[in-house]
């Protein structure tokens, strides 16, 4: 009875955390950069912001062909409030700003995200423009 009661708890875990993410690698629109998103703890993109109304989290922006890494703490929260699964992230300076987009497949997140990221930080002296046009997002994450 106990293996039966473990074998069940096993896959309802693994269920559980094969959808949550802890860390996003983004290509951008220009393909001349990499994002990554590393969040403090696992995220379900279904359901984000259960238990807490944002979600910390860091930014690190890496140039292709150049040894100058960005990297800043930002704070995700609702797009548009409530319960919403799309994440809006700003960081505590002036001109950190992003969205992100689950991917939802037949009513299921499947982890990867679509979005766009502005960063003007004048403090660090740094500009990149990760923006959408039209139909191509600014940033595909998994």
């Amino acid at each position: 009875m106990k293996s039966i009661l473990f074998a069940i708890l096993t896959m309802m875990t693994a269920s559980a955390m094969a959808v949550s993410v802890t860390q996003l690698h983004c290509e951008t629109i220009d393909s001349e950069t990499t994002v990554q998103i590393q969040f403090d703890s696992a995220v379900d993109p279904a359901k984000p912001f259960i238990g807490w109304p944002n979600l910390p989290a860091t930014l690190e922006v890496r140039p292709y062909r150049s040894r100058n890494i960005y990297k800043t703490a930002i704070h995700f929260t609702p797009l548009k409030g409530g319960e919403a699964y799309d994440l809006r992230g700003s960081a505590a300076q002036e001109g950190v700003y992003l969205q992100l987009f689950p991917e939802i497949v037949k009513g299921e997140a499947t982890g990867n995200y679509t979005g766009q990221a502005f960063i003007n930080d004048l403090d660090a002296r740094v500009y990149f423009d990760f923006r959408s046009e039209g139909s191509i997002p600014g940033l595909t994450c998994k």
